[in-house]
Parts: C-alpha cells; structure tokens; sequence
C-alpha cells in the first residue's frame, strides 16, 4: 500500500516483479507485507534434502566451532580457502519424517530473536533440540542449511546398513595384526618410517605417503599373517610395486569395489606366512614416475 489520498494494494503471486506505476511525490511510503510461516525447499536436484525458510528467510543450524582453520581469509596463495577438517555428511543431522512433517516439527522460540526449535525425531540424537536461526546471523561457525530428510522405512534401511558396515568393520579390526596410516605422524614414527624422494598430503580428509624414490615400514607381526591390505584411489592402483621382507609381491591382488570417494583396497594373498617379529615393507614406482599415494597399510591374521 502506498500512503497519501490514493492507495493500491497489489498482490504477488509466486516470484514475480511488482510494477507500480504513479506520479511519485515526496513523503511517499510504500509498505509491504510477507507471509511469515516456515516452509520447506527441496534442494535443487531433487535429492532428499530440504532447506526451512521462515518467509523469505533461510534458516540454518549452527554444527559447531571445532577446526575452524583458514577461517579468515588472507593474501597468501590460495588463502580463501578454509582447509580445516571436513565433516562427513553422515554426522549432518538427519531428518526422521516426510516433508510435511518435518514442516510442522519447527517451531519458533517465544522471543524477541527469530529462533526456530526443531521437536521432530533427529539422527544421530543431539541431546537437545535442534536450533535455527536466520541464516545471515551465523558467524564464525560451520553451519547446515539442507538437511537430509528420510521417511521411517528408509531410515531403517539406512540402519541396516550402517549396522553391516559396523560388523564388517569389527570382523576387519579382529583380523587385524598391525596397521599403518601413511602421512601420519605418530603411526609412521612407530613403525621405523624411512624414505627417499618422498612427500605426504590429504585427499578427502585422508592422510598418504607418496614416493619418486621409495618409503617403507617395519611391519610389526605379532601373530602369524597371511594377507596384506593396501587402501589407494581407483585411479591411481597400478603405479606400486611392494617388497616385503626384500622381495617384490608377484601375487596378483583382489581389488575391491570402490567407496563413495574412490578408494579401493587391494588384498595381496601372501605366498608365505609371515613369522611373528618385524618384517620390512617398501613401496616404489612401478614404471611410473611416482607410486600410487597409499593412504592405509593393514596385515591380516
């Protein structure tokens, strides 16, 4: 409405310009009026996630302060990138309901802040209710906009599958002998690391070891082994060769199908079992220039 002798009311419909045409004069007032109730947008690829708007303000869940570095951007190269730790999606909170439900289950706060309490079923459990707030007064924190929303009967079919990856990995962890995770400081010091020609780096917030030359290990076996388990990118697999005890591994390994992020274990049948003690492990460049990055070394009962 537009104050003066004359008023015109228009109404919007959907994301459209709202002309308005008249002779302008000084001390003229144009009001508007939103609708301010919560509602819900699907992400644009019409997965299951959803974002809460309240009006036409987004809304977002602060998810902590932990690994915050490069937070303030400076003039070095590549000094606007944050390279603190990344979060796996899976500790986002997840929605338990469909989309109208979810809707409901926002409520706001009685104060004099725009604060939304989320009263619907979570997972992982927070312990508390879920917080929103407008997402431009988020500071100096990670935040989630879009949550993944799951009806009750997918998320059962998310559990089991969680579940069965959780037993497979207590199956791995109870077959294991020894493990090292290459690029880390404290497993790599334990287990005699040496080198020439050498550099670490992170890939999807794993840590590898990488060589022109060569590096390796001392194993350390403390019961009879008979498999060996290297982890490296799908694309990077035929780039190593591995000596163990000085001898380079002929056996062919079993590849695993790849992750979500690319990463494929090769399982090597050992050709003789390795006696309990120390045992050498070296890997070099396989007609290449570098060997493949190695990002997990594991022995196997």
């Amino acid at each position: 409405s537009i104050n003066g002798k004359r008023k015109m009311f228009v109404m919007a419909k959907g994301n459209q310009y709202l002309p308005l045409s008249r002779k302008w004069k000084k001390g003229d007032v144009i009001t508007f009026h939103l609708p301010m109730k919560v509602s819900v947008e699907q992400i644009p690829d019409k997965k299951d996630y959803y974002a809460f708007l309240y009006g036409p303000i987004v809304l977002a869940a602060s998810t902590g302060t932990e690994h915050l570095d490069g937070l303030y951007a400076d003039d070095s190269r590549g000094g606007h990138i944050a390279h603190g730790k990344q979060i796996p999606l899976q500790e986002v909170p997840m929605l338990i309901g469909n989309p109208d439900s979810i809707c409901k289950s926002l409520q706001k706060k009685q104060n004099s802040r725009i604060t939304f309490s989320y009263n619907g079923e979570v997972y992982p459990a927070q312990g508390k209710a879920l917080e929103l707030v407008p997402f431009f007064r988020l500071h100096n924190s990670r935040y989630a906009v879009y949550f993944q929303q799951a009806s009750e009967e997918q998320f059962k079919a998310i559990q089991e599958e969680m579940a069965t990856a959780e037993r497979k990995a207590t199956e791995l962890a109870n077959q294991t002998i020894d493990l090292i995770f290459p690029g880390e400081q404290q497993p790599e010091s334990d287990h005699g690391i040496q080198y020439e020609q050498a550099e670490t780096g992170t890939n999807k917030d794993r840590h590898f070891r990488r060589a022109k030359g060569w590096f390796g290990y001392q194993l350390k076996v403390k019961e009879e082994a008979s498999r060996l388990l290297i982890t490296v990118r799908k694309d990077d697999r035929n780039k190593v060769a591995i000596l163990l005890n000085n001898e380079k591994l002929a056996v062919h390994p079993t590849v695993s199908e790849a992750d979500k992020d690319g990463f494929i274990t090769l399982s090597y049948v050992l050709p003789q079992k390795l006696n309990t003690g120390s045992c050498p492990i070296r890997f070099i460049p396989d007609g290449t220039e570098w060997t493949s990055a190695v990002y997990e070394v594991r022995l196997l009962k």
